[in-house]
Order: structure tokens, then C-alpha cells, then sequence
């Protein structure tokens, strides 16, 4: 009886399609191991910025994790590529500093790598009900 009291309403549901903007191959492989845990049903990853933005224009994705070193000076191309496709996303980085993103996007969460599979699902929660709150409005 405590086990169904304990229960919420709304099961998590993990994000189906992941685009991983990660240039190391040992974070890349990480992410995809954490994803695969999840459930999702596909995970691709990008190197480079040039090469998510690719990936945003041949395919469709409910969720990306984006390292902000990675994305480099073209933060701001993938940012915009995911915001015109209604794409939730996270920021993750080694060493979190503040001004990773530039001050530009202080709404988006960055988890520390390596991150644990509890602090991803909340991220991915946050991100998909800010997603959701956003296109209700």
C-alpha cells in the first residue's frame, strides 16, 4: 500500500530520438550508455557544431545534450537550430563556469561531467516541461 501512495502521476518518459553534441569519444560513449539505460531508442552524436547542425537538418530529435566546449564559437548556431526545431536541451561541460554559455542562455541548465543517471533525468524533466510550458504559451 505505501508502494502506490509513493507512486506520481506522470511516469518519467525518456526522450525517444538524442542528438549529443560531444567531441571526446570517451563522454560520447558515456552519454550513449546513460541514454541506452534510459530507454531511448536512439542516440546519435555529433563532434562538432557543423556536424549537429547537420544532424538537426536530416533527422528529428525530442531531446539533445550539449557540451558547451564542444559546440565552441558555434554555440549560438546550435542553440538556434534546436530553438527553430522546438528541440529541449541540456549544457554539459567538465568544469562548470558561468560563463561557459556566454551569459546568453542562464535558463539552461549545465550538469558537470561526468553526470549520474539521476541528475540526467531530472534534466531532461526540466527541460521537457520548460519545452512543454513554452509551446503552451
Amino acid at each position: 500500500m505505501l508502494a502506490a501512495a509513493a507512486q506520481t502521476p506522470f511516469a518519467f518518459q525518456p526522450p525517444t530520438a538524442v542528438l549529443v553534441l560531444e567531441a571526446r569519444s570517451d563522454f560520447a560513449a558515456y552519454a550513449e550508455s546513460r541514454f541506452a539505460a534510459l530507454g531511448s531508442a536512439m542516440v546519435r552524436v555529433a563532434e562538432t557544431a557543423p556536424g549537429a547542425s547537420a544532424a538537426l537538418q536530416t533527422g528529428r530529435y525530442d531531446f539533445a545534450l550539449i557540451d558547451v566546449r564542444s559546440a565552441g564559437a558555434d554555440l549560438d548556431m546550435v542553440v538556434s537550430a534546436l530553438e527553430q526545431r522546438s528541440v529541449p536541451f541540456v549544457f554539459v561541460a567538465e568544469r562548470i563556469d558561468p560563463t561557459d554559455s556566454g551569459g546568453r542562455y542562464s535558463w539552461t541548465r549545465i550538469m558537470s561531467k561526468p553526470y549520474g543517471q539521476t541528475e540526467l533525468v531530472e534534466a531532461i524533466d526540466a527541460a521537457m516541461a520548460s519545452q512543454d510550458l513554452t509551446l503552451t504559451l
